[in-house]
């Protein structure tokens, strides 16, 4: 099934990285995720009242494709289908990144007091995550989810004490990699920087890129010497007196851990190993074909999720 992978370095040289949501929270429940979406859409909304494209209607991100995307590939696609001209999107996507996280917080506070759903946590999560950060693995979250909702989502379901940089955990290194630092950084580059479409099949490379991110903040933490990149073929050896098989270069001990597509294409794009889990709204077929190392069917069997990570 797919091209075999080099075997992960032993821990604590190990870094896994994971997903949010429908990996570590259950985001398709009853009233799951509505304070995020309340934040996003609350934030377009206030940016963009008194402009000549004030939304005439109140945003709905269920409205468009969004599992497995960006908060600000979302953003994109649900000013874009409300007419919104991409320069304006792309001119205003700061701002409303900024907006949204701020919001955050009235916005979770406003769940509560109304009897919504808090972040739930998948089954075997604690235990996996708690295995991992005694076994000294570097942990991190590498998510679509902006950085400070995100960290706002972990704080609330109890997670924050597994990870590092804005979790405030115990991991040595970890920390994360998250949309919308282009935007903070002055980088707004209008639909180019929004390529690839708000629904689920948008968004990997730049996903990619998260990956990347938090490898260089795991690296540079002091708890690992590096990664090391490895190749091994990405077929059988040719026969027939045939060309040799492409190879394939990944990182050998680093893992992302994700429940989407996406998520095993951004692995594939960062050279490191893809474990895809059922536990989100895609299939294993979905995940195989993305270019996952490894599919199980959720994170509730701790050994076996353990003995495939190569702790």
């Amino acid at each position: 099934m797919g091209a075999p992978h080099p075997p992960p370095l032993p821990h604590p040289n190990l870094l896994v990285t994971f997903d949010l949501d429908g990996t570590l929270l259950k985001s398709a429940s009853p009233g799951g995720n509505r304070a995020h979406k309340r934040a996003l859409e609350a934030a377009m909304v206030d940016v963009l009242a008194g402009t000549p494209h004030a939304l005439a209607t109140p945003p709905a991100i269920d409205a468009v494709p969004h599992a497995g995307s960006t908060d600000p590939l979302i953003v994109a696609a649900v000013l874009g289908r409300a007419g919104v001209p991409p320069p304006v999107v792309a001119s205003s996507m700061a701002t409303i990144l900024d907006r949204a996280t701020a919001a955050m917080p009235a916005a979770m506070a406003a769940e509560a007091a109304t009897g919504g759903v808090p972040p739930t946590v998948l089954p075997g999560v604690v235990p996996l995550l708690a295995a991992l950060v005694d076994a000294r693995v570097a942990v991190g979250l590498v998510t679509g989810n902006l950085e400070g909702i995100a960290w706002a989502k972990v704080r609330a379901a109890g997670l924050g004490g597994f990870f590092g940089g804005g979790g405030k955990g115990r991991a040595e290194g970890g920390g994360g990699g998250f949309p919308g630092a282009r935007w903070r950084r002055g980088g707004r580059r209008g639909r180019g920087a929004l390529g690839g479409g708000g629904g689920a099949g948008g968004g990997y490379a730049e996903r990619g890129g998260f990956l990347g991110a938090a490898m260089r903040r795991a690296g540079t933490g002091g708890w690992a010497a590096g990664f090391r990149l490895v190749e091994s073929p990405a077929s059988g050896e040719g026969a027939g007196g045939g060309a040799p098989p492409p190879r394939v270069r990944r990182y050998a001990n680093v893992v992302h851990v994700g429940d989407a597509p996406t998520d095993m294409k951004a692995a594939v794009d960062a050279g490191v190993r893809g474990l895809g889990v059922t536990t989100g709204v895609f299939g294993p077929e979905e995940l195989w074909a993305a270019g996952a190392s490894e599919v199980l069917d959720g994170l509730a069997d701790t050994e076996r999720v353990l003995r495939v990570l190569g702790v």
